[in-house]
């Protein structure tokens, strides 16, 4: 079975890098399948293995979030189950922090894999964010890729609607940008306009002429109030992250923690 192979390979792994001291947290987010029955196969075989169950599905980022909570170790390797990233690579990982003195290493891809729309997708992520922000990322970040017997295809359940909400959420996380762009604009559309409207008075009174017809008024209320609408969205955004905040939600739900010692229930608990 896949997840098999993912333990046995990051068993070897591990101890490579720390011995008989090690665990292994897997995060069940709400899966529809038997992973959680098989990660809890794994974890009553092998005393090394916690298996931390989240109560319904909460996202990729949050289950991530969970696991580093859950987390022991003085050092912590993340990576995916879906093996698109090689366990092995946990002892390279640690001789390029032992060589930089980092306190997070991480992997890049050199070319993204993918169909178009994917890599498309990808790129104008990476540069939209670093054009937004002031917190510049490599582009492509993630581990080194396994390559995939012939027959297998590795694939994203990110859809394009998943790409535009997660560039949204860490723009507005990482960067104040996006309100001084809205500043900006509408400070130059208002001398802009401002300054038509001068050159329209001037021609009424010393040419007497007027730009008639109702077609490029329409136009321009049509666009004004769609600007209108763009700038108090991006505001709302900003309003709904603190609203977000101020409720003190959790991240997510723990269910249930099962470990050698046997389970332990955990209790609610506030994540920021």
């Amino acid at each position: 079975m896949r997840l098999s192979v993912v333990a046995t390979l990051f068993r070897a792994a591990a101890r490579g890098f720390a011995g008989d001291d090690y665990e292994i947290v897997l995060v069940n987010d709400g899966s529809p399948d038997d992973s959680l029955t098989i990660a809890l196969q794994l974890q009553a075989g092998d005393r090394h293995v916690r298996v931390v169950d989240l109560s319904r599905n909460f996202g990729h980022h949050q289950a991530m979030w969970i696991g580093l909570q859950h987390a022991r170790g003085e050092s912590v390797f993340l990576l995916d189950s879906d093996l698109e990233e090689a366990p092995e690579w946990l002892e390279a990982l640690e001789a390029k922090q032992r060589e930089t003195k980092a306190d997070v290493v991480f992997g890049a891809q050199d070319t993204r894999g993918g169909s178009w729309l994917n890599r498309f997708a990808g790129a104008a992520f990476y540069r939209l964010f670093n054009v937004l922000t002031t917190t510049p990322i490599p582009e492509n970040l993630m581990t080194i890729r396994l390559t995939f017997s012939k027959g297998c295809k590795p694939t994203t359940s990110y859809s394009l609607t998943s790409r535009i909400k997660l560039l949204v959420n860490c723009v507005t996380a990482f960067s104040e940008v996006p309100l001084f762009l809205v500043f900006y604009l509408g400070l130059a559309l208002l001398a802009s306009s401002s300054l038509v409207a001068g050159v329209l008075v001037v021609r009424w009174l010393f040419f007497g002429k007027m730009l008639d017809g109702w077609p490029s008024l329409m136009v321009s209320i049509w666009f004004l109030g769609g600007l209108c609408i763009f700038c108090q969205g991006i505001l709302g955004i900003y309003l709904a992250r603190v609203f977000q905040e101020t409720k003190r939600r959790p991240v997510a739900i723990v269910r249930q923690v099962y470990e050698s010692e046997g389970a332990e229930i955990v209790p609610l608990r506030i994540a920021q």
